[in-house]
């Protein structure tokens, strides 16, 4: 007596299935890590470019106050950092906010949502040191100082 065995060519052996898997796993293992970096690398750049805007919007109030007879950078915060809650305070000439200095009516944050670093420097004739302010993210270790 002969048996007959049905053998369906339909689907996909075991053998290609652990090729499939082979195949995409390695084509994850390059794209995930290249992807990790380039997410970096623009958090980086916003950032670099955020602190561009900081400084121009800080610079122009400093020369529109300049035309008023009181030129003035913003004063530093307490603990350097540029919250939302001090960028409110009426801090600047006519009891402007800080945020105000900027389109959107609210101070920038670095990429992860936290707040950039501000320290107001004074000018110091002897040394032939201009007034200025050093602007720093904490996350990135980006920053710069910037005098007149």
């Amino acid at each position: 007596m002969k048996l007959n065995i049905l053998k369906y060519k339909d689907g996909f052996t075991f053998a290609e299935m652990i090729v499939t898997v082979a195949i995409l796993g390695t084509l994850v293992s390059i794209a995930v890590p290249k992807f990790t970096e380039l997410t970096f690398e623009s958090k980086i750049r916003k950032s670099e470019t955020t602190l561009i805007n900081i400084q121009q919007a800080f610079f122009t109030h400093y020369f529109n106050t300049t035309f008023l007879g009181r030129a003035e950078f913003p004063p530093s915060p307490q603990d350097s950092l540029m919250t939302i809650e001090w960028s409110r305070l009426p801090l600047l000439l006519n009891g402007r906010s800080v945020a105000n200095l900027f389109r959107n009516g609210k101070i920038p944050l670095n990429p992860n949502k936290k707040p950039y670093i501000y320290i107001q420097l004074p000018a110091v004739p002897e040394l032939g040191l201009t007034p200025g302010f050093r602007l720093r993210d904490p996350d990135y270790q980006l920053g710069s100082t910037y005098r007149l």
